[in-house]
């Protein structure tokens, strides 16, 4: 069989005057090859930079090939193209690639940009990425359910980083992220997602940063003091607003002080005051006559004064949605280290519950 090419009748491409900026694609194939149409216009292998809107309105791409010389892709690229799946990089491009279709800064601490049409409804960002930073990251996804963020050292840089991921349910390690803000419309429009918990560290949130959440019902913020709030932070827009009044978002805050600040603040005209509840352990069942034993952390392991029932306890270890997260079944287990923030724990012995308590771990 003989190789064909794709011939065109002119450029598939516009560049600025000066030759390095790829303005507009024209081609209407759907892997648009860069490297493999610069054998054919050689000029295309000068381009370093991608202009915001060189792919507005592209309907036909659904895999793109970064050429060699590119190093600047600029936020928002990825704005127009409804239907890419896929992204892949030159070999010989230093700084940019792609793992699994996904793109990253060469490095591969930069989260860069998941394509919206890409197939799978959970995606594990990998442990050595630090912060999701141009390219608009999962703006507009359209298959993902959920997206479990690296445990440590991880933070969100880039405005609408998630911006209209509708599929979108649970994004785990959320209440993990480290900096102090919640950039502008990060999670607006992921009308899916129903229950979100913010970390102690978060002091402000930007502006529409979970505008139209349409099916949220729980939000815990673990800072007692109330994050400064943009303007429209949790707002609907007019549809939703008019169709959702009846609907109940309830804010779990991490103590009786910290419910009387958040109602005090915009958090409590927002919310209402009945709405603001403090995280206590009975959101996973209360127990009445409770042990008095006291349990601690100490090496990441509990320890137990005047321990009488030896090998006899184990402990439960939930979020502060009520989310099991770890079960440890005797004293000489660990605690992962990856848990961080606020906890409660159910202490069961012989398998009855006899103690449970907050934690901060």
């Amino acid at each position: 069989m003989i190789a064909t090419a794709t011939v065109w009748s002119q450029k598939p491409f516009t560049l600025s005057e000066d030759g390095t900026t790829l303005t507009k694609w024209t081609g209407l194939e759907a892997h648009v090859d860069m490297p493999t149409v610069a054998l054919t216009y050689p000029e295309l292998d000068a381009v370093t930079t991608i202009a915001a809107d060189a792919f507005a309105g592209n309907t036909t791409m659904t895999h793109l090939t970064i050429s060699k010389n590119v190093s600047d892709i600029w936020p928002y690229l990825f704005n127009g193209p409804d239907n890419i799946q896929s992204i892949s990089v030159h070999s010989g491009n230093i700084h940019y690639k792609a793992v699994d279709g996904v793109l990253f800064n060469f490095e591969g601490t930069h989260l860069a940009y998941y394509p919206r049409a890409k197939a799978g409804t959970t995606y594990t960002i990998p442990a050595d990425v630090t912060m999701i930073w141009g390219g608009l990251g999962f703006y507009r996804n359209m298959n993902l359910t959920k997206i479990i963020l690296p445990a440590t050292g991880f933070q969100i840089m880039m405005d609408h980083a998630f911006w209209g991921a509708t599929a979108l349910k649970t994004i785990d390690n959320l209440d993990k992220i480290e900096g102090t803000s919640i950039p502008s419309a990060a999670f607006s429009d992921c009308w899916s997602l129903e229950s979100i918990t913010l970390p102690a560290n978060i002091t402000t949130i930007g502006e529409k940063a979970f505008f139209n959440l349409r099916d949220i019902t729980e939000i815990t913020s673990l800072n007692t003091t109330p994050p400064t709030l943009g303007n429209n932070v949790f707002a609907w827009d007019s549809w939703l607003n008019e169709h959702m009044l009846t609907q109940t978002r309830t804010v779990y805050v991490p103590s009786a002080a910290a419910k009387t600040a958040y109602e005090g603040s915009d958090w409590g005209t927002i919310f209402g005051h009945d709405n603001i509840q403090e995280i206590i352990a009975t959101s996973i069942g209360e127990l009445n006559n409770q042990s008095d034993m006291a349990i601690w952390v100490k090496d990441n392991k509990f320890q137990v004064k005047d321990n009488e029932y030896g090998s006899e306890l184990s402990f439960n270890i939930f979020n502060s949605t009520g989310q099991l997260v770890q079960s440890l079944s005797n004293l000489s287990e660990t605690i992962d280290q990856n848990l961080k923030g606020l906890y409660i724990v159910k202490v069961k012995r012989a398998g009855e519950a006899i103690k449970s308590f907050k934690i901060m771990l």
